[in-house]
């Protein structure tokens, strides 16, 4: 028999086109102030900015591969608090159609190692809103803007409800 899924990951191959990630939003509440982490590559044309996240490995599950990634690309170890949903994105890549799903966890910091993944130029704390609107205008298309939006409706449920 041939195995058509990649052999760690579920990653997309020429052969068989579906993705599975994860990540989180890693938050905290700083002076009364709501901030969030986010990671960035410099670009020639500016900084793009984005969540923690990657791909899930065969026998992970999500909210581990969640941890995995962000501790790997923030350098910050962290728990998850709560679900965020998903995304479901339906793309072309070198003439491949592709379906990559990415789950995103609402996480809290418990440990920096300061040692970030070199995939990234680096890794910020941002006020919540300055945070949504870097997501959103440099990377629009991946909508993690939005997923900021879900953790403020998270935490107005949790934290008010707690």
């Amino acid at each position: 028999m041939v195995n058509i899924m990649h052999p760690v990951e579920y990653r997309h191959t020429e052969t068989w086109p579906y993705h599975i990630s994860a990540g989180g939003v890693i938050y905290r509440h700083q002076q009364g102030r709501l901030e969030v982490v986010v990671l960035y590559r410099n670009r020639p044309d500016g900084r793009h900015y984005h969540l923690p996240k990657g791909t899930l490995h065969h026998g992970e599950t999500l909210e581990g591969d969640a941890r995995r990634e962000v501790l790997e690309e923030s350098g910050i170890r962290a728990e998850i608090k709560g679900y965020l949903g998903a995304f479901t994105d339906d793309f072309m890549k070198d003439g491949v159609h592709l379906n990559k799903t990415t789950h995103y966890f609402a996480m809290i910091p418990l440990e920096n190692t300061g040692k970030h993944d070199a995939e990234h130029d680096g890794v910020e704390w941002l006020e919540f809103d300055k945070a949504r609107k870097l997501l959103e205008s440099s990377e629009p298309m991946k909508k993690e803007y939005i997923i900021l939006d879900r953790l403020r409706d998270f935490l107005d449920k949790f934290e008010h409800n707690a």
